[in-house]
């Protein structure tokens, strides 16, 4: 995994500037980023196709209430 910061305002750059972000091209590795154990957790959202079927059929395939 990797990252860089998008400093798009004179206010980010300043920002980073002060809690000591030297280079602002910098491109961060997982090293750079996480210190010991670490859990990371992604979420989505889509509209593609295929998901909208895999959401019709969970609905169909519930047990109905008794």
């Amino acid at each position: 995994m990797q990252c860089r910061l998008v400093l798009d305002t004179d206010e980010k750059r300043e920002r980073a500037a002060r809690m000591g972000v030297s280079d602002p091209q910098k491109i961060f590795l997982i090293e750079d980023m996480v210190r010991g154990d670490c859990l990371f957790a992604a979420t989505g959202v889509t509209t593609v196709r295929w998901c909208r079927v895999l959401s019709f059929a969970s609905i169909l395939l519930r047990p109905k209430p008794s």
